[in-house]
């Protein structure tokens, strides 16, 4: 509910500030402390984030106390204070997944709905027709088409994921394989250039990333993405559309270009600590007139609040230093690695489907964090539940491991039958 209702959140405002993905975030954090208190100590270490993935745990910690630091030197307190506390929620998903998602069945549940909220705004926008301030290009839901995009990149690939599940009946995949294909057209009518380049990354990482067997079909598959890609925009985009994508300086890429140049001049100023968690809006003014051609100062002058440095990377970079990025790096690279660790350990136990679900995951936080070059979701729902599922299915696949490994220690060696008695049928 809370991932599905994520893709709508501009529309669940119950009263105030309050919104319903607030009031299922809150009722998750009651589950997992009651889950906590009822599990016996043992159980409680092992499903906990120290145990099972202590250098995350540790980077997501030592970020949250750096960020809290910042707030010594920041210009605005009150501002670094309300992102401080938007990270220290994004966080606890990680220990929350970790115990909500114990079996494979969840974590194909999670990928369909993701699926289903991206196609469910996608739809929105595109029934409401874009917005004139949008220029024309799809967003829906509360996503702006930026936001949109890069929620239907991690679409794609999932959807994708779930097709090529060969355990699915040949009606199942095929409806996961054209919800792929819609969410591949959402994102083209987007016209979001960062996307398009997220979804290029993923499709170019799949052919390495989806192991042994798979490599022919995602090559095919991503050889005829490209080609749908291209023969969109070049035979039923309109030429607008077409300028927009392949001259970024003649359509609002320059715009963007100024608020990296303002986010660099902050971390040259300051290189280790930055301006503070939650900062770059309030101090970016007074980086503006430093040597170096700014075209598009509207963004920093009328109208600071609405326009951050549209690269996570730089926001991080010029607001916590680099310090702050290098735990950030820390926080991305460790998820990637669990992704990947539990394709290796599914891949061992024999379990096609978990090493499916852990590599096609991989590759959608590839283009997902490829995508987030050239935007500002840092605190987005979808992108801290997707890193977070990540040690959950690490988690999993050490689980069946073990459970195997009982089995194996029962009935023979590494898992052999006992040889047959004597005079019984081989």
């Amino acid at each position: 509910m809370l991932l599905l209702l994520s893709f709508l959140e501009a529309f669940t405002r119950v009263g105030g500030g309050i919104t319903l993905t607030k009031l299922i975030g809150l009722l998750l954090v009651i589950g997992w402390f009651g889950a906590l208190a009822t599990a016996g100590p043992v159980d409680r270490w092992r499903r906990g984030l120290l145990a099972g993935e202590p250098w995350l745990a540790a980077s997501l910690l030592l970020f949250l106390a750096w960020a809290a630091m910042s707030l010594v030197w920041a210009t605005q307190a009150s501002n670094g204070t309300s992102v401080l506390l938007r990270f220290a929620l994004n966080f606890t998903l990680f220990p929350i997944v970790l115990v909500a998602v114990r079996r494979l069945d969840d974590v194909i549940w999670l990928y369909v709905v993701f699926v289903t909220g991206a196609l469910t705004a996608a739809a929105y926008g595109q029934l409401h027709t874009a917005s004139a301030a949008a220029g024309g290009r799809l967003e829906g839901g509360g996503l702006n088409p930026n936001q949109l995009g890069e929620v239907l990149v991690v679409a794609v690939v999932l959807a994708a994921t779930l097709a090529a599940n060969r355990r699915w009946s040949p009606a199942a995949r095929v409806t996961a394989f054209a919800a792929a294909s819609l969410a591949a057209i959402a994102l083209f009518l987007t016209l979001s250039r960062g996307a398009l380049i997220g979804l290029g990354a993923a499709l170019l990482i799949a052919p390495f990333a989806v192991g042994r067997g798979r490599r022919a079909a995602a090559l095919a598959l991503a050889t005829l993405a490209v080609l749908a890609t291209v023969g969109w925009f070049a035979v039923i985009a309109s030429p607008s559309s077409l300028q927009r994508v392949t001259h970024p300086a003649k359509a609002g890429g320059s715009g963007r270009e100024t608020l990296w140049k303002v986010g660099w001049r902050m971390f040259e100023a300051h290189p280790v600590n930055g301006v503070g968690v939650g900062n770059y809006q309030v101090v970016s003014i007074h980086y503006l007139l430093r040597p170096g051609i700014t075209t598009h100062d509207q963004f920093i002058v009328d109208t600071p609040a609405q326009f951050p440095p549209h690269n996570i990377y730089l926001n991080v970079l010029s607001e916590l230093g680099i310090v702050g990025l290098t735990l950030f790096l820390a926080i991305l690279g460790l998820t990637l690695s669990a992704a990947l660790r539990a394709a290796r350990a599914f891949s061992r136990r024999g379990d096609p489907i978990g090493e499916l679900l852990a590599r096609g995951l991989f590759i959608a936080l590839t283009g997902y964090l490829a995508a987030l070059f050239f935007s500002t979701s840092l605190y987005s729902k979808q992108l801290w539940l997707m890193l977070a599922l990540a040690p959950a299915l690490s988690a999993i696949a050490e689980r069946k491991t073990e459970a195997g490994d009982t089995r194996g220690a029962r009935i023979g060696v590494h898992g052999a039958s006992p040889p047959p008695t004597l005079g019984a049928p081989a």
